[in-house]
């Protein structure tokens, strides 16, 4: 779609916003992805700018960070919502480091340490549940090096499932862990102890895209949905907040309706950047923008809070500001 789109843009010869307000956790967070390594290559492109939602992950419970430094195993544990169907949870390690796993039902039923074995798959019945356990072990990964392990519930039982990580050769010792966004499980299937750091969803979390989170431009205060940084490769995401609660935005059927989310501060800051084209581009002031441009554009203006540190993985280098960022042009 992204190369249709710049394929289709080149023949017309004008200036192009791509606003990305999708997003998944099925990946590394460290912009390794296959869409990421595309968005990053487009960004040196002329005349076209990418803008990604940050996500509405920060408050769902999805994402848990841990660490075997100094002990032999780690245990984190996820309340299964009463209908739940069935989900993938995925586990990553940081290269060099190797782990397994072991877990256990809320019936008390337990899966023994399964050996990580490259590629390896194990598919498991407990024998007094209707649960069936799919656990697949990939390493190296061949985009980051890292190991990623895939547990699959299958009719899982309501209730506290306990997951143990088994540090096999740790070097680093931090994994991180992620379920399914909001929207494709149950809003009550969480962690009990989450970690509402790097919950940019995916294709937010690679360098060079203009990533954005959300604040309420009534109240000033943050949505409590925005996703945060950094990645998991440390970069700090996203680059900076826009208003997105309560937008006021045209609907597909016609009308108008009332939109709340990190995808509706991305079309804002869509529309800034389409801005900075017709200022640049087609005015003829700055004829070479790109992505990279536009972000350092954007970011320099941002409005910035006294007392608060910049960049920081909740609000970035500050809050949108077109006007002061065409000031400092």
């Amino acid at each position: 779609g992204i190369r249709y789109l710049i394929e289709s843009i080149r023949a017309t010869d004008k200036p192009m916003v791509m606003c990305i307000a999708i997003g998944t956790n099925d990946g590394a967070h460290d912009g390794t992805n296959i869409l990421e390594a595309v968005l990053d290559e487009t960004s040196s492109l002329r005349s076209i700018a990418t803008v990604i939602a940050a996500g509405n992950e920060a408050n769902t419970g999805h994402h848990y960070s841990g660490t075997l430094l100094g002990k032999a195993s780690d245990s984190f544990e996820v309340n299964v919502a009463e209908g739940e169907t069935g989900f993938e949870l995925i586990i990553w390690g940081h290269n060099p480091d190797k782990i397994s796993i072991s877990l256990r039902s809320p019936l008390g039923q337990i899966i023994e340490r399964i050996p990580a074995k490259p590629g390896g798959i194990s598919q498991l019945k407990l024998p007094l549940e209707e649960t069936v356990v799919t656990i697949l072990y990939q390493y190296p990964d061949p985009r980051n090096g890292s190991e990623e392990i895939t547990v699959r519930l299958d009719r899982p039982t309501n209730g506290i499932w306990t997951f143990t990580i088994y540090g096999d050769y740790i070097v680093d010792g931090r994994y991180d862990v992620w379920l399914p966004k909001e929207g494709f499980i149950e809003t009550a299937t969480r962690f009990l102890q989450p970690d509402p750091f790097i919950t940019i969803t995916i294709p937010g979390t690679q360098q060079e895209s203009i990533v954005v989170g959300a604040y309420d431009n009534v109240d000033k205060s943050m949505f409590a949905g925005s996703s945060r940084g950094p990645t998991r490769s440390e970069i700090i995401k996203p680059d900076l907040i826009a208003p997105g609660v309560n937008i006021l935005a045209p609907t597909a059927g016609g009308g108008y309706g009332s939109y709340t989310g990190t995808g509706a501060s991305a079309a804002v800051t869509a529309a800034a950047a389409a801005l900075l084209f017709q200022w640049g581009v087609i005015d003829g002031n700055l004829p070479f923008m790109n992505t990279r441009i536009i972000r350092a554009i954007l970011i320099r203006g941002a409005t910035r809070q006294r007392g608060v540190v910049y960049p920081n993985p909740i609000e970035g280098y500050g809050r949108l500001n077109l006007f002061n960022s065409l000031m400092l042009l």
